[in-house]
């Protein structure tokens, strides 16, 4: 799907990330900063897909995998964040 991943993380421009697993995608509100962070994500404030799974609810299963899997992704690219 992803090459050997099955989601995709990107930034959207400095103020948000695109989170996507097969068909589901989310936009995770986050910050573009200067100094030792480069990015904080206010994770506490992702409740839900985006339309058409905006219904689909959220297990504490699946945040944990989110937050690793964009965690993963975004320290691989050499980014440092912190999660609020």
């Amino acid at each position: 799907m992803f090459g050997s991943k099955n989601f995709k993380v990107s930034l959207k421009g400095r103020s948000g990330i695109v989170y996507t697993e097969g068909k589901h995608s989310a936009l995770i509100e986050a910050e573009m900063m200067t100094g030792t962070t480069d990015f904080v994500i206010y994770f506490d404030r992702f409740r839900s897909w985006q339309e058409p799974f905006e219904n689909i609810g959220l297990s504490e299963e699946d945040r944990v995998r989110i937050r690793k899997n964009i965690t993963a992704e975004l320290e691989r690219q050499g980014l440092v964040i912190e999660w609020e």
